[in-house]
């Protein structure tokens, strides 16, 4: 299970509960990928809403992984007979809803590794990719549009993100209008890995969730700028405000009074 898709059971007794695994899927390539530090542990998973998927699998869930993948799995109990909805493990070959590829956007400063978990807004997933813009890529008939098993983005940002590759988080008016994308570039974090040796401040950046126009970008007037850049850090909206934890500061963006 160390480089798996997990769906866990709870027996409560009392206070205290069990947690045991329920349904499983592991990759036929798994060995390589961990092999190669290659996992699927660098991407969290979505829960899609009830009667997203194709026919056959109306209930899913979906994820990303470090080789660039994009992946929906059956969250449904297993059928009569069946040990396994997600798909368990098949050396030869990928037994799931759907498998595929991030289109490629590698550069000399960022692989195409993705770091971060995908957001999912009116029928759209929005994914950070390593080295490149952020994607909108659609569902269409319960899976993701794609093309000879590449993903196909309606709609990609103007900007691209070095290493690592941003968590995008949508927010949105109550009745699921207005939405807006949010991401944050961490590239500066000064690691020394992948061209990123510089400090520098992260910076915060808006996109229209219908087109992925940049609506803002922290990094245009000096007065917006983020706290230092702290790898893997995402963006925290509430209260009409977002939240930027940067190193050893907190900066707050929101309409001026």
């Amino acid at each position: 299970y160390g480089e798996s898709y997990l769906k866990l059971s709870l027996t409560k007794s009392g206070s205290k509960g069990t947690l045991a695994v329920a349904d499983f899927y592991t990759p036929s390539q798994n060995a390589a990928w961990t092999a190669a530090d290659l996992d699927l542990s660098a991407s969290g998973v979505v829960v899609l809403p009830d009667g997203s998927g194709p026919a056959g699998h109306p209930n899913v869930v979906f994820g990303s992984d470090k080789s660039s993948h994009l992946w929906i799995l059956d969250r449904s109990a297993p059928a009569a007979g069946s040990t396994t909805s997600m798909g368990g493990f098949n050396p030869g070959g990928e037994n799931v809803v759907q498998y595929a590829n991030v289109p490629t956007y590698t550069t000399a400063c960022s692989s195409q590794e993705i770091f971060g978990t995908p957001a999912f807004w009116n029928g759209t997933a929005y994914l950070g990719s390593g080295g490149g813009p952020v994607l909108a890529v659609p569902l269409v008939n319960g899976q993701f549009a794609a093309t000879a098993g590449v993903i196909t983005p309606a709609h990609t940002s103007s900007e691209s993100y070095g290493f690592p590759s941003p968590t995008p988080v949508v927010s949105a008016t109550p009745n699921a209008t207005g939405g807006i994308v949010w991401t944050l570039d961490n590239s500066s974090y000064g690691g020394g890995v992948r061209c990123t040796n510089t400090l520098g401040p992260a910076v915060l950046r808006a996109y229209d969730a219908t087109s992925l126009a940049t609506l803002y970008s922290s990094a245009v007037a000096p007065k917006d700028a983020a706290g230092g850049a702290i790898k893997f850090q995402v963006p925290i909206i509430a209260n009409g405000h977002v939240y930027v934890a940067g190193s050893k500061v907190l900066t707050v963006y929101g309409l001026l009074p």
